[in-house]
């Protein structure tokens, strides 16, 4: 059945505000592709980087990340909403945006690169773990606009699929050990900090004493 598609303001004609769309798109996809050479440059071609300094790009890119997928969900829903998707005239304005959905999951991986780079040199904490589930998230949330895009879905079920994906990641962090994980994996490291994971980390007491027995620490293991 065919869709009645009407500007969104009475004084902004059809095909202007469909012109504006591209326009808006093709422009965004410019940017980002100049953050995501300049991020990637950064990522493979410089120095060996302190901790301060992969902590500072670790939170760049997040940062990125977050003003860029709040401007996919505004864009998309502003251009993509209601009877527009049924528009017969915006298949380039449909590309433009699955292309910057695409860019978008090409600067989160570009984050999770530098987070795992952040793991692997500095050991896991609790923040660098957030980070993945952020990252994964808004992954998700760009998977979903592609399929509302595809699909010809409107804003309702953006809002709703995004809200139960975050729920289930809730639900499903709630059921781990992460404070355990974190402690397993940091006692490996020659660098471990057992002060750090004794006053900073939970749940992690029987991988504390396990370490104790290996490293014969007396005095830790009488702590429990």
């Amino acid at each position: 059945m065919n869709k009645l598609r009407k500007s969104t303001f009475s004084f902004l004609d059809l095909d202007i505000e469909r012109m504006s769309g591209i326009i808006s798109l093709i422009l965004l996809n410019v940017l980002l592709v100049f953050f995501i050479v300049a991020y990637n440059y950064e990522q493979f071609y410089e120095v060996i980087k302190t901790p301060n300094q992969l902590s500072e790009e670790t939170h760049e890119r997040v940062n990125s990340i977050i003003l860029s997928i709040i401007l996919v969900i505004l864009v998309m829903m502003f251009f993509f909403k209601s009877a527009f998707n049924f528009d017969p005239k915006a298949g380039l304005l449909r590309l433009l945006a699955k292309v910057w959905l695409f860019l978008n999951a090409v600067l989160i991986f570009s984050a999770m690169v530098t987070n795992t780079e952040y793991i692997t040199s500095y050991g896991f904490t609790y923040k660098r773990l957030g980070v993945y589930a952020f990252l994964l998230l808004s992954l998700i949330g760009l998977i979903l606009t592609f399929y509302k895009i595809q699909f010809k879905k409107k804003n309702a079920f953006l809002f709703n699929s995004m809200s139960w994906c975050f729920y289930g990641m809730v639900l499903v962090c709630s059921f781990i050990n992460w404070g355990g994980i974190i402690t397993s994996q940091n006692m490996k490291r020659p660098d471990f900090v057992v002060d750090y994971h004794i006053n900073s980390i939970n749940f992690n007491e029987k991988y504390l004493l396990k370490y104790a027995e290996e490293k014969k620490m007396l005095t830790l293991k009488k702590g429990f």
